[in-house]
């Protein structure tokens, strides 16, 4: 419940933070209090309109929510990973779906089998669960497997030069791209409790949910976005093949923002070939 101790709570939490860094004169009070109006006219914003959707309980008013979601952290990732909106959006998005419609079904029969059939107490909990732990790790694979093409398109010319097929010499920099997006989900996997804290077991604990179902439900969870984000970034980056290189094998310019110099360097290297 929302009390007027809690709100006091919450100015004793912020102000803490802003004495401590007043005290060694660190200029960020500006940046933290844009930090935090921005939290809170997202949280307010999705609250609200989480509030309404499961108080009208219709599943299609959640699915329409939940694609909405989905969309915008497509969008956040091709920004953060600074990538084509021309070449990448398509792919990203397949990558988006598919992993949430695997990793997500197979919550639901989770769900299911314990009587509960689909509503947004599930549908949107696991999208936002699942879609936004993916947005830091499937950005930065996908920016590795940009960057490959973009600085080290002089190895993909080298191996087709040697014999290599378009998939064998483009499956080195999708395999970096899949190594980084192994990373995250191991560190948060061997680092749980100690260096990276259960929230959600502690919150459904206090909640009043058993100790063991909370527990298990969090180690389901974490296996869902490690499954989830490198499943995205295989297809992502599967698919982002047929946009990048032509029918010639040629990296295509406009899909990594090839500058003229490196242009060049391709048509020397295709005069070799």
């Amino acid at each position: 419940m929302i009390t007027m101790l809690g709100i006091g709570l919450m100015a004793i939490l912020i102000i803490l933070p802003l004495l401590a860094a007043s005290v060694f004169r660190v200029d960020a009070l500006k940046t933290v209090f844009a930090a935090f109006a921005k939290m809170l006219v997202r949280v307010g914003v999705l609250g609200a309109a989480v509030y309404y959707l499961v108080e009208a309980g219709s599943v299609w008013l959640d699915v329409v929510f939940a694609l909405v979601f989905i969309v915008y952290t497509i969008i956040t990732v091709i920004v953060q990973a600074k990538l084509s909106v021309r070449s990448y959006l398509l792919p990203v998005c397949a990558g988006m779906f598919v992993a949430l419609l695997v990793t997500g079904g197979l919550l639901y029969f989770v769900n299911h089998s314990a009587d509960r059939g689909i509503s947004g107490h599930f549908l949107l909990p696991v999208i936002a669960l699942l879609s936004g732990s993916m947005v830091e790790p499937m950005a930065h694979s996908l920016s590795v497997y940009y960057m490959g093409l973009r600085h080290h398109n002089h190895l993909y010319y080298y191996l087709l030069g040697n014999g290599a097929t378009r998939s064998e010499a483009l499956n080195y920099l999708m395999k970096r791209a899949i190594e980084k997006s192994l990373v995250p989900g191991m560190r948060q996997m061997s680092g749980l409790v100690v260096g990276c804290s259960p929230v959600l077991m502690w919150t459904m604990i206090m909640c009043g949910v058993p100790v063991l179902d909370a527990a298990f439900f969090q180690v389901l969870i974490v296996l869902a976005v490690f499954a989830a984000t490198v499943l995205s970034v295989v297809v992502a980056v599967w698919t982002a093949r047929r946009y990048v290189v032509d029918g010639y094998a040629r990296i295509k310019s406009e899909a990594v923002k090839l500058d003229s110099v490196t242009e060049q360097n391709i048509e020397n290297n295709e005069q070799n070939i």
